[in-house]
């Protein structure tokens, strides 16, 4: 593998396993400055990534098939989607002060509890158009001093959360759609402060939207709709804000 110029991922056989890209290795062998860029090719790659420097990491969703790897070799590669997948292991981690993920499919796919699509440790990372699972846990933890933009994001199959807040954490969450967890789509404590905005969060196995346990949250223009049990949830000891929200079609509680 070798990365150009412009910060484009290029991929190379490797004669004893074939074709091959090492996010860790290519975060971490110390060519990238931060603040550089990594446009990722479509294939699957199975491994955690762990970023901790200022990077932007792009799924180059624009390339044709042709383009992404010799004819012999496509059997081997996923088409439309660059899918990053961990087993046992968090799937994404990110620990620096800014960053951004686009057009990435991030799927944790089981092996054990307490394990997430996204583990948001501190900064502002910027989620966008992305595809979140996690077949263990929360789809997407934002903690600690993590304030993290989340924006136009299919978030599902959730183990337990969708979405889940906590350690004062804060957070801009908009337009995305937000179904077929476990536990909430948006689960909100111990003095995190997220504003919420214009996302569906629906179909959920449990509750639409939990704030509890010092919970704080700016709700503006959601639609929450049709999840097993309540709509919203609001314990005490929470103090969130609801305006101009649509809830409906919840089995028992709105």
């Amino acid at each position: 593998e070798s990365l150009g110029n412009a910060g484009r991922v290029v991929r190379r056989p490797d004669p004893q396993e074939g074709w091959f890209l090492s996010f860790h290795h290519r975060c971490h062998r110390g060519r990238l400055s931060p603040g550089s860029q990594i446009l990722v090719q479509p294939s699957t790659y199975d491994e955690q990534l762990f970023i901790d420097k200022d990077l932007e990491i792009i799924g180059d969703l624009t390339q044709s098939l042709n383009e992404v790897t010799p004819a012999i070799n496509r059997s081997e590669v996923t088409q439309d989607k660059v899918i990053i997948k961990s087993a046992s292991k968090t799937a994404v981690v990110f620990n620096a002060a800014t960053g951004r993920l686009k057009n990435l499919n991030i799927a944790q796919i089981g092996g054990g509890p307490g394990f997430f699509g996204i583990d948001i440790q501190s900064g502002k990372l910027t989620v966008e158009q992305c595809d979140v699972t996690s077949k263990s846990a929360a789809c997407v933890y934002i903690h600690g001093s993590a304030d993290p933009t989340i924006v136009q994001n299919k978030i599902s199959e959730g183990g337990a959360e969708g979405i889940l807040l906590d350690e004062d954490a804060k957070g801009s969450i908009t337009d995305n759609r937000i179904w077929n967890n476990a536990a909430a789509g948006i689960d909100i404590s111990g003095g995190a402060y997220p504003t919420v905005t214009k996302n569906r969060i629906h179909d959920g196995n449990l509750i639409g939207a939990y704030i509890h346990d010092q919970g704080r949250a700016n709700f503006m223009d959601n639609e929450i709709f049709a999840n097993k049990t309540i709509g919203v949830k609001v314990s005490t000891g929470a103090d969130p804000l609801f305006q101009k929200n649509r809830i409906h079609d919840e089995p028992e509680i709105g």
